[in-house]
């Protein structure tokens, strides 16, 4: 396990959200969706290991990998 420290941000109130752009994106993939999500929940978006803000880490990396982000950004 090597997790990175995603570039990511939070907003709103409610129940968590965590919302994950695909591969080739960043987390502005969600910002047409992001006013009425906030709404009801306290959303989380991020950037994988090597997409928008975040460092690509050690490569190469896995799907293994990428969860291991998103559970250390869970913990948080």
């Amino acid at each position: 396990m090597n997790p990175i420290n995603c570039s990511y941000s939070i907003e709103g109130k409610g129940p968590a959200l965590f919302l994950i752009h695909g591969i080739g994106a960043a987390r502005d993939a969600w910002r047409y969706v992001l006013p009425e999500l906030i709404k009801k929940f306290t959303v989380i978006v991020y950037d994988l290991r090597g997409h928008g803000d975040s460092s690509k880490g050690v490569l190469p990396y896995s799907l293994e990998d990428l969860v291991d982000d998103l559970e250390t950004l869970r913990q948080k």
